[in-house]
């Protein structure tokens, strides 16, 4: 199921790239003695390059995506490099930690321990110089970005990021434009975490919200609500289409959900079907015998907590109350039950129920 890297898209390949440069950096740390430069290179990692960006963007993938799609598999192989990288690299200073990791990390014939496996090591492929610039300078752009969003949300205009379109009527010539028409819109809506990306093109109305660049001269942004261009909202992604609801089918979804969504229903309804018919099968009234749809619905959606009840058909006996009385006991209140007196017919309806095992 592992993605080849020239199969990777550029973030993917990225995120790989910044890996590589941190392996090389902490075998280095290593090898001088400098164990706070392994800690704060690790961190910095973690939270900048994967928690703040790299797996902030891919989950949209991973939960929409088929199982099978190639993207989706290409995160998923990312993910497995970082994590046995790191998991190799923390044993010396996490030994227990590491050591668990390890034994939870799935895939076969892998060592029985960490500790028995050496470092990772920085592959050549990896390293692309010119995939790194370029990385460089579409990461200032997304903050630049990230400004203009929060701009619109403190006036209101969108609540999260993929509620907005962005338009990007101005950009410099020489050295963005190449750049951002070579990365296609696509690409930088993934990277902004935005529903759409416009280049070159003014936001229609007056609707948008402007933002006009200080640390990139002439870069003019402008964020405008996807709902006020008519999109409609996916109800599986959550983002903003003009496309939801083109196929008559699912007209809720998007273009990108409603073929997954035709893919999965038919693996996952049969498994759906067999549960519901395994619970009705199994709850019968404890005393008549009855398979009743209501007994189902109470066990098992409106109380899944009580041990059995009986169908509407027989009549329970009720539950007495227990009383409570307070009683003073060195110096101090408490409070006391009285034992459930058990009549001889609720025991007799108890014996008779019996529990079943939620099919897995």
């Amino acid at each position: 199921d592992r993605v080849s890297y020239a199969g990777m898209d550029e973030l993917d390949r990225w995120a790989l790239l910044r890996l590589g440069a941190l392996i090389a950096r902490v075998r280095k740390a290593y090898d001088e003695y400098q164990f706070h430069v392994v800690f704060h290179s690790i961190h910095n990692f973690c939270a900048v390059d994967l928690s703040a960006l790299y797996l902030d963007i891919i989950k949209d993938r991973l939960y929409v995506s088929a199982r099978t799609d190639s993207r989706r598999r290409a995160a998923q192989t990312v993910c497995f490099e970082a994590l046995t990288a790191l998991a190799r690299l923390l044993a010396p200073v996490l030994t227990f930690t590491a050591e668990e990791v390890w034994a939870h990390i799935p895939g076969s014939g892998k060592p029985e321990s960490v500790h028995l496996v050496l470092f990772p090591e920085e592959r050549g492929e990896w390293v692309d110089e010119r995939l790194a610039a370029e990385w460089e300078r579409l990461l200032e752009l997304r903050g630049e970005i990230s400004r203009a969003l929060e701009a619109a949300r403190q006036q209101g205009r969108i609540g999260k990021g993929v509620d907005a379109v962005v338009y990007l009527p101005g950009v410099p010539e020489e050295q963005w434009r190449p750049l951002l028409e070579s990365k296609g819109p696509r690409l930088l809506a993934t990277l902004f975490n935005v529903s759409g990306v416009r280049l070159l093109e003014r936001a229609p109305g007056d609707a948008a919200v402007g933002y006009e660049s200080q640390d990139i001269p002439g870069l003019a942004v402008q964020v405008m609500p996807a709902q006020g261009l008519g999109w409609r909202k996916c109800e599986r992604c959550w983002t903003w289409s003009p496309r939801v609801g083109d196929d008559a089918a699912h007209p809720t979804l998007c273009e990108r959900c409603a073929p997954n969504a035709r893919a999965v229903l038919p693996a996952v309804l049969p498994k759906v079907l067999a549960a519901v018919w395994y619970g009705l099968s199994n709850e019968c009234c404890c005393r008549c015998k009855t398979i009743d749809i209501r007994l189902f619905v109470v066990r098992r959606v409106a109380r899944p907590w009580a041990r059995a009840a009986d169908c509407v058909a027989v009549a329970a006996p009720r539950r007495r109350s227990r009383a409570r009385h307070w009683a003073s006991a060195g110096g101090h209140r408490r409070l006391r039950r009285r034992p459930a007196r058990r009549s001889a017919s609720r025991a007799a309806g108890r014996a008779c129920r019996r529990e079943t095992a939620w099919p897995s």
